[in-house]
């Protein structure tokens, strides 16, 4: 895996709001690149609801469905997440690493807090 950004600044997003925050994005393969912090708060919506959630559920956390269906697969693929079928509807858990990332994240963070 090869860091392709690591900053701290603040990010404009498509929405034209600006945000301070880490920006990390990883690449993960020839096709895929992953945003650390679009990962931090996917974990965070899903252990901060208490419960599995499926993929509606994490869209109201401000993810598109596609960003969120393309996170659950990277996620369930690296076991930060699990998901489980039911009906037709897929439930997603925090893992233990899944829960070590969003500690370890959570500690980055708070050292840029001012």
């Amino acid at each position: 895996m090869e860091v392709l950004e690591l900053n701290v600044a603040a990010v404009k997003k498509k929405s034209k709001k600006v945000t301070s925050g880490i920006v990390a994005v990883i690449d993960l393969s020839e096709s895929v690149s992953i945003d650390l912090n679009a990962v931090y708060r996917f974990l965070k919506c899903i252990y901060d609801s208490g419960k599995a959630l499926n993929i509606s559920e994490v869209v109201r956390c401000g993810f598109s469905y596609t960003t969120a269906s393309k996170y659950a697969t990277i996620l369930e693929e690296y076991g930060l997440i699990t998901v489980r079928v039911k009906g037709r509807e897929k439930e997603m858990t925090v893992t233990e690493k899944g829960f070590e990332f969003l500690m370890l994240y959570s500690r980055i963070l708070s050292i840029f807090k001012k």
